[in-house]
């Protein structure tokens, strides 16, 4: 499509129109509007998965260093190079007893992996998570938990900043 132009497109029941216009593209997910560059962003991300560190860059200067905790399994946060490409404020969800868990301030980078807060809750699996995240360890399903302040933080950032995500290498 030229710029300018707009395109219409449903899957099953979402509606999802796109408009481009120069280096820009607007998709809206119903209620949700997530923007993306397809120019270059002055921020990038190193995740460091045997440190748990995570580095924030803007034009190469080193702006801040956050401790992190990654995915449990190997490869669950896959290694590689990615770009920021949504955002949503809350995620949350009821476990069968009724318990609601929640986390903040997500930001996508690769497919279902994202930033996020620590997961929030009255649940033994929030505990082990938080006391894991303390240690440094990992106690994510892929995803990259920060302390809530981070994740906002990392959430105020404009989209379409390159993630790597490292096995080895010391930040």
């Amino acid at each position: 499509m030229a710029n300018g132009a707009c395109g219409l497109r449903k899957t099953e029941d979402l509606i999802v129109k796109q408009f481009f216009m120069k280096s820009m593209v607007v998709i809206i997910f119903l209620s949700h509007a997530y923007a993306y560059s397809s120019s270059q962003s002055s921020y990038s991300f190193k995740v460091y998965l045997k440190d748990q560190v995570i580095e924030v860059f803007r034009d190469g200067i080193l702006l801040k260093k956050m401790p992190c905790s990654t995915g449990i399994k190997p490869g669950s946060t896959p290694p590689g190079k990615f770009k920021t490409s949504q955002r949503e404020e809350k995620v949350s969800w009821v476990e069968k007893d009724g318990t609601e868990i929640k986390f903040y301030y997500v930001t996508r980078f690769n497919a279902h992996i994202s930033f996020h807060s620590m997961l929030e809750g009255k649940h033994p699996f929030v505990d082990e998570g938080k006391k894991l995240f303390s240690e440094r360890k990992p106690s994510s399903m892929g995803c990259v938990r920060l302390k809530k302040e981070d994740a906002k933080w990392v959430y105020s950032l404009p989209l379409g900043a390159t993630v790597e995500v490292m096995v080895s290498g010391t930040p």
